[in-house]
């Protein structure tokens, strides 16, 4: 019961911050008419923790294996926590992360997206109060920096350079 009364608390928090609960289309989309999905994210065998030759983020989707990795390769972790439901998380991976800044700012991490409807015990940990939430951080889980809300690219370059 607990853990189901902290993701309607945290989904309720998210639509406070701008998100769009599940049952409600986003901002400028008819009911009934939905935009693409996100694309889906690359499998954990296939992920890297920097920009690609294609200039692109590549991301875990697992906690735990990000973990690993950054500290086999000594790096910090860089925590998107994401929602499906939520719109500007779609609009944070559609216009901040692909742009070459936010790719090169984010490149000294390894990078992990975590959704949190279903990891609901890494969003109490890092006190997750909407979506989307950025965090980062070191290999012994100590906050390096953290943004709540959607960030415009330029303050997304800031975050990731003032959290290395």
């Amino acid at each position: 019961m607990r853990h189901v009364v902290v993701v309607a608390v945290i989904a309720a928090l998210g639509c406070l911050a701008g998100c769009t609960p599940p049952n409600q289309p986003p901002a400028g989309e008819a009911i009934g008419v939905r935009s693409a999905p996100p694309e889906p994210l690359p499998s954990e065998e296939s992920t890297v923790s920097s920009a690609t030759a294609t200039k692109k983020i590549s991301w875990f989707t697992d906690f735990a294996q990000a973990k690993q990795q950054a500290i086999k390769l000594k790096r910090p972790i860089l925590v998107d926590f994401t929602a499906e439901w939520c719109s500007w998380c779609r609009k944070l991976d559609e216009e901040v992360w692909p742009d070459p800044k936010v790719v090169a700012a984010a490149e000294p991490f390894v990078c992990v997206k975590v959704d949190g409807d279903a990891n609901p015990q890494l969003v109490e940990n890092f006190k997750v109060s909407g979506f989307p939430t950025v965090v980062a951080i070191d290999v012994k889980g100590k906050i390096l920096g953290k943004a709540v809300g959607y960030q415009d690219v330029e303050a997304m370059e800031r975050l990731l350079k003032s959290s290395r």
